[in-house]
C-alpha cells in the first residue's frame, strides 16, 4: 500500500505542475497585454540560463504564477485517511441536522 501512495504523489506532482503550466499558458494566450508585459520582463534577463536569483527579480512573473494558482488551483482538495480510529475533541460542541449535540469528531479507517 505504501508504494501506491508514493506513486499517487508522483503522479499528482506531475499532473499539478502540467495543469498549472497549461492554465498559465492558456490565460496568457487570452490576455495579450499581460503576455507582452511578461515577455518583456523575461527578456530583460541578460542570460539565456537564468538562476533562481534572476527569476526572483521578476515581479510580474511572480504575479502571473500566483494569479494562475489562485484562479486555477491544480489541487483543490486533499483527502486524508485515519490510520486508526480515534476521537478528536472539539473546542465548542455543535448540533447536527438531527438535533444531536456533538463534542467530538470520530475518525474511522476504511482500509
Amino acid at each position: 500500500l505504501r508504494w501506491l501512495t508514493e506513486a499517487r504523489f508522483l503522479v499528482a506532482g506531475h499532473e499539478t505542475t502540467s495543469n498549472a503550466t497549461a492554465w498559465a499558458l492558456y490565460s496568457l494566450s487570452t490576455k495579450h497585454d499581460a503576455q507582452t508585459k511578461l515577455r518583456e520582463e523575461c527578456l530583460s534577463i541578460p542570460t539565456d540560463h537564468p538562476g533562481m536569483n534572476d527569476l526572483d527579480n521578476l515581479p510580474y512573473l511572480d504575479c502571473v504564477v500566483r494569479e494562475t494558482l489562485r484562479l486555477h488551483t491544480p489541487l483543490n482538495s486533499t483527502t486524508r485517511e485515519a490510520i486508526k480510529e480515534d476521537l478528536i475533541p472539539l473546542s465548542k460542541p455543535y448540533v447536527d441536522v438531527y438535533g444531536r449535540l456533538h463534542d467530538h469528531v470520530r475518525c474511522v479507517t476504511y482500509i
